[in-house]
């Protein structure tokens, strides 16, 4: 049995996390809107770029299924940043292949993953933690 503390504590999470999702799914809403679900204008159609800017898109109704069930929307919750992150990667390495990057160190491309979305880097992440810390004490 939780007391008032700790029931107010995973209150804030819960509220933090949907914030979150809801931040994060209007940038990935925005962002496909006008222009990231089809490319780079002058390029042809890119699978990876549809699932870069779908995957943060679903971020609030991945968020919405964990009230309902906390295991599974925790799963939806986990793909979606660990998801983005797999797609940027290969977005990332495929430019560099083309000869479209300033760096040709294998390592730096990996790590221009997690920084490529700018402030939204961290941000995508923090639903996923929160909800964990709930799921796991409450």
């Amino acid at each position: 049995m939780s007391n008032g503390k700790d029931s107010g504590i995973f209150f804030l999470l819960i509220v933090l996390a949907g914030l979150a999702s809801v931040a994060v799914s209007a940038f990935g809403v925005f962002a496909g809107a006008w222009g990231g679900f089809v490319g780079t204008p002058g390029q042809p159609f890119s699978f990876e770029h549809l699932i870069f800017w779908l995957f943060p898109a679903l971020c609030f109704p991945a968020f919405c299924f964990t009230l309902v069930s906390k295991r599974i929307g925790l799963v939806c919750l986990w793909m979606i940043p660990v998801g983005t992150a797999i797609v940027l990667f290969s977005i990332n390495w495929r430019s560099c292949m083309e000869g479209r990057c300033t760096t040709t160190n294998p390592i730096l491309i990996a790590l221009g993953t997690f920084v490529a979305l700018g402030p939204f880097s961290p941000v995508i992440w923090i639903a996923p933690i929160c909800m964990q810390f709930v799921r796991k004490r409450g």
